[in-house]
């Protein structure tokens, strides 16, 4: 195609977010990139040649013709734009050809004291998985966050086998974490607070919120419960709305689906969508 017939055809473009693929004369993908806006971010690629850099000039002077995807949201095309990289590995993409694509945040359930981390992507180890993230600091921040309302660890520390062997970390004096390390928390009371982690991650806020709830009307005499702090716990439970992202139809939905990695290929267990 002509210049010409490129801008006539930018200028037909949605104003919808979308993953775009520009191709050279033999058909060959030799980028994808994704946009928030279709026609704006395309339209970026035929302006007057001084205005682009050394390296877009070199992509513009291949491209013969391109093709789009729309998607649903800006999320969805984040990840439809690793997806295509990852399967046409473009010549002018030098991001995410390697394979590393988009984090995901592992939960080694079969420890006594199960942590969370964030890892390049699934595997079939009987772990279970969240994501994908948009990056490793939105992964870390996620477990940042959550490990901080429901009051989890964030040390290195592997317990039982660190129990007792040095004193409590500032976070349990900032009443930050219910300080496994001291001995004083079960397996079965620390498994309880990754289980609510876990409603976090799988969009059922409002199950936690309620059973919190509950937990403080019917337990505040409870020492451990007042040191534990629930009431602000609750708070922080539903402070965390900025977890949620635009992805579906004019709705909003939790943008970690839960996967599960054992002998069955890898599915969605589930995505909570709300308006």
């Amino acid at each position: 195609m002509t210049r010409e017939q490129l801008k006539e055809r930018v200028r037909r473009l949605p104003m919808q977010p979308g993953v775009y693929l520009h191709k050279d004369k033999t058909g060959k993908v030799i980028y994808v990139g994704k946009a928030k806006l279709l026609r704006n971010r395309v339209s970026n690629y035929f302006q007057p040649p001084e205005r682009l850099n050394a390296k877009t000039r070199q992509l513009v002077s291949h491209i013969d013709d391109f093709d789009i995807i729309v998607t649903e949201s800006e999320f969805e095309a984040l990840v439809l734009e690793n997806s295509m990289i990852k399967k046409y590995k473009p010549k002018y993409n030098i991001l995410l050809k390697d394979d590393k694509g988009y984090p995901y945040i592992r939960l080694n359930t079969d420890a006594p004291y199960p942590a969370f981390s964030v890892v390049s992507r699934p595997a079939r180890d009987g772990a279970r998985y969240f994501g994908p993230y948009p990056g490793r600091v939105a992964a870390r921040r996620a477990i940042d966050t959550i490990s901080e309302a429901l009051l989890l660890k964030t040390c290195a520390r592997v317990f039982p086998r660190d129990i007792g062997k040095e004193r409590p970390c500032l976070n349990q004096h900032l009443g930050r974490c219910c300080a496994p390390c001291t001995g004083k928390v079960s397996p079965e009371e620390y498994r309880a607070l990754i289980a609510q982690a876990v409603d976090l991650f799988e969009g059922n806020a409002k199950k936690l919120e309620k059973e919190l709830t509950e937990k403080l009307c019917c337990a505040t005499g409870c020492v451990r419960c007042k040191s534990w702090g629930r009431g602000s716990m609750l708070s922080r439970v539903r402070s965390l709305s900025w977890m949620w992202l635009p992805l579906c139809r004019g709705r909003r939905v939790h943008a970690c689906a839960c996967y599960t990695m054992r002998a069955a290929p890898c599915r969605i267990r589930n995505i909570h969508c709300f308006r």
